[in-house]
């Protein structure tokens, strides 16, 4: 319920904060900027959650980051009913909202295998990620409506009442108590000790490989989607709730299909090929010559995104020891951390170009990477 009530949020907000945008400053750049600053924290600071994450007690963490994201958008819905918001107020949020999730996201993630045991693993991330796919169907299709009805000091306003029922139901859950805190002997020696023990398994490192490519080439279309709303397919708010939700439509099946096909074989060959469908189905969205057919493809590129880092999340747990979860999880989000490589570059070229060269352009780039993990990894065909 805590997931359901947080991916809500996220999702809403993912609508909301790239339509302001585009209100604000009708800039390419800005929306990419915008979506890019808020993957610093990932980047700069992911061995200091690591840390935390092991020490501390994770329930506490998901509250305070929650908590945080409550006083944001509390905080964003009073200026834009004041009419003070400015495209710099959305850069510095940003930033704050990514620190939040920089936490949430490797806090979740390790506390899972203490909740449903080792055993369950990629069933529980795959249902996991099945509420937060729900969400990611009704939020975007809510944020639209309730744009297009209220405007988007509306939907902040909707947001915040949301996010304080989902700290009411996270401070519920029972943790057991091997999983609230992490004795250790000096931060350092956890931190010396965390990045030796990912060093030193190159299947961990192998995964990560995979996922860094994967979120540099394929995170950027998100950050393109207003700009096919208003000028290719002329949808305007509710069109772009229409097609977060096809997203998130597919989303769900991808999550679902983890959850049922839990015990897949040849998971790094799984992966690769995830990433493949999704650059085929990318380029077909940048260059579709009908709002259906780009509804479609969207739908089939959240199924591969989401499988992806369903069994992404799955494959790390599963090769990590307990007492590395945090630390480990933390480390994987430096690949959000350097995903504003592709937003900034695909904003870039969408200013200079347009939009359906700036995606397809990375949707070709995702099929060849693909062939090249293939071709040049004998591991990535057997792991």
């Amino acid at each position: 319920m805590g997931q359901a009530g947080h991916s809500a949020l996220v999702w809403m907000e993912q609508v909301a904060r790239g339509w302001l945008t585009w209100e604000i400053s009708g800039s390419a750049m800005d929306l990419g900027g915008v979506q890019a600053v808020r993957a610093i924290p990932f980047l700069v600071a992911p061995l200091i959650v690591g840390l935390a994450v092991d020490r501390f007690d994770r329930r506490l963490i998901l509250i305070g980051t929650q908590l945080t994201e409550v006083v944001v958008k509390l905080a964003l819905a009073l200026l834009i009913v004041t009419g003070q918001i400015a495209i710099w107020h959305l850069y510095v949020t940003s930033i704050v909202l990514g620190a939040s999730m920089s936490f949430n996201i490797p806090t979740r993630l390790a506390l899972t295998p203490s909740l449903v045991g080792k055993g369950e693993v990629t069933n529980a991330i795959a249902l996991n990620s099945t509420a937060m796919n729900v969400n990611k169907i009704m939020g975007p299709i809510l944020a639209g409506l309730i744009i297009a009805w209220a405007g988007t000091g509306g939907v902040y306003f909707a947001m915040v009442g949301v996010g304080c029922l989902t700290v009411f139901v996270t401070f519920l859950l029972r943790v057991p108590p091997e999983a609230k805190r992490r004795q250790a002997l000096s931060w350092l020696h956890d931190l010396r000790d965390g990045l030796g023990y990912m060093l030193g398994h190159r299947d961990l490192m192998l995964v990560m490989g995979i996922a860094l490519a994967t979120i540099i080439l394929a995170w950027p279309y998100v950050t393109l989607l207003p700009i096919f709303a208003d000028e290719i397919f002329h949808v305007g708010a509710p069109g772009l709730g229409l097609m977060n939700a096809a997203i998130g439509i597919g989303a769900l099946l991808g999550s679902l299909f983890i959850a049922w096909r839990s015990d897949l074989a040849r998971q790094g060959l799984v992966l690769v090929g995830l990433n493949f469908v999704f650059g085929v189905f990318i380029l077909l969205f940048a260059f579709s010559p009908v709002f259906l057919l780009a509804l479609i493809s969207l739908a089939v590129v959240g199924f591969a995104t989401t499988a992806f880092m369903a069994l992404t999340n799955s494959v790390l747990l599963r090769l990590t020891s307990a007492e590395y979860r945090g630390r480990v999880m933390a480390l994987f989000m430096i690949d959000r951390g350097l995903s504003p490589l592709g937003q900034v570059a695909a904003a870039g070229l969408a200013a200079v170009a347009s939009a359906p060269i700036a995606l397809g352009t990375f949707g070709a780039l995702a099929v060849l990477v693909s062939a090249g993990f293939v071709l040049g990894s004998r591991r990535v065909r057997t792991l």
